[in-house]
């Protein structure tokens, strides 16, 4: 979603993002208790702490680019995992280990498999150092895919595209539109600055004919479940 529409629709969203003209007991619970959620979570001061530890190796380093997920959006990967609660993740790139720090935080219990394109393994490395032994890295996404597939058999997945490169696209994009016929959670970040990711998130939802989709133009969230019917929430949060 561009700038220019963000703010056309700005009020639509901000209405919305209230519950206001959600139907859904789901979306509505959804919305008002996950993405939009105010109350602190046990783990917000640890995310903080992790994420500012990152801050400082990436001034220390030099590092300019890419942009440094925000603590904001590093709170709502964390809630987003607590309420489904995954016990297998698959994470499709990471720049610092930011995001996936805060989704694996939820449990001791989830695994990860994790495609590597950091955009400073060093410190996506010293980041995830205490939960190492319960992520597996790929080279490839390729890789990782099938890795998790194997992992996870018949059970609901739970995915997240943060960073894949151009190279990559037409096959990530291929398994991904196949989730619109299973049940799934998928989260895709950086919409607003990776026109590749903003590509499969559109390729996904064009696939769709059940579960719902929430998204603020930065961030995406599909709900891939056959009770629930087909609805994409433009919203604020």
């Amino acid at each position: 979603m561009g700038k220019i529409r963000r703010y056309c629709t700005a009020l639509t969203r901000y209405r919305k993002s209230k519950g206001f003209g959600i139907h859904s007991p789901f979306a509505f619970h959804f919305v008002l208790n996950v993405l939009r959620e105010k109350s602190a979570y046990y783990a917000y001061a640890d995310i903080a702490e992790r994420r500012n530890e990152a801050r400082r190796m990436k001034r220390l380093l030099k590092v300019r680019k890419p942009r440094m997920i925000s603590e904001k959006s590093a709170r709502m990967m964390f809630r987003i995992a607590n309420y489904f609660n995954p016990k297998m993740i698959l994470q499709l790139g990471t720049n610092f280990g930011v995001s996936a720090y805060s989704t694996l935080r939820v449990s001791s219990d989830s695994r990860m498999w994790l495609a590597s394109s950091q955009a400073e393994p060093e410190i996506a490395l010293v980041l995830l150092q205490n939960q190492a032994d319960r992520i597996s890295v790929s080279g490839s996404c390729g890789e990782a895919v099938d890795d998790y597939i194997t992992a996870v058999g018949d059970g609901k997945r739970y995915v997240v595209v943060n960073r894949v490169t151009e190279a990559e696209a037409v096959s990530v994009e291929r398994w991904l539109v196949s989730l619109a016929e299973t049940e799934a959670v998928v989260v895709v970040r950086n919409l607003q600055h990776d026109e590749v990711v903003a590509r499969l998130w559109r390729a996904l939802l064009s696939r769709l004919t059940y579960g719902m989709a929430f998204t603020n133009g930065k961030m995406g969230v599909a709900v891939i479940e056959k009770k629930l019917p087909r609805q994409t929430f433009s919203l604020w949060f």
